[in-house]
């Protein structure tokens, strides 16, 4: 236990990258056991600087403005991962979103995050309030999928995958 929180106060303090690599060593021993205590850590971190759960619920989604009179397009919730705002939504939920946009000719802002993004995102704050301005913003990797079940209980029966969307699409 003293490995993991020596390992972590170095990922999250100021020397990343040794805690990086010390987490990912510690890790590939014993996988199940560092994602629940990385997950501790976490929540624990996020109610300390927020002062409330860090599964307190989604994030108020916006709707898009139409114009005339057809109703707007309500874009699907989402969740903070490390300060980067992660839809919870299926490929079925997210084509038939991109499509009705489409049709009342609204732009929109649609990207897919894996892994190496998101924490791309998250440490960069110019980079983090732009990303959070996406309409949607797709878990594209399994372990941001995880990421939202675990902090969250979003239970997600897939991650949505760029190319097998812009497939989905194509093919409607």
């Amino acid at each position: 236990m003293a490995q993991y929180q020596r390992k972590l106060a170095e990922l999250l303090g100021h020397n990343r990258l040794r805690g990086s690599l010390r987490l990912a060593w510690t890790a590939s021993c014993s996988p199940p056991l560092t994602i629940q205590r990385v997950a501790r850590v976490i929540r624990k971190r996020l109610l300390d600087r927020r002062g409330r759960a860090a599964d307190s619920g989604p994030i108020e989604s916006r709707e898009m403005p139409a114009g005339g009179e057809e109703t707007p397009v309500r874009w699907p919730p989402k969740y903070d991962l490390f300060g980067v705002r992660v839809s919870a939504t299926q490929y079925d939920q997210a084509a038939d979103l991109i499509l009705a946009a489409a049709r009342r000719r609204q732009p929109a802002v649609v990207s897919h995050h894996a892994v190496h993004a998101l924490v791309t995102a998250s440490g960069d704050p110019g980079l983090r309030e732009a990303v959070n301005e996406f309409d949607i913003l797709a878990p594209d990797g399994q372990p941001v999928r995880w990421a939202l079940r675990l902090l969250h209980g979003v239970r997600l029966p897939d991650r949505v995958y760029g190319p097998e969307l812009m497939l989905r699409l194509c093919r409607q």
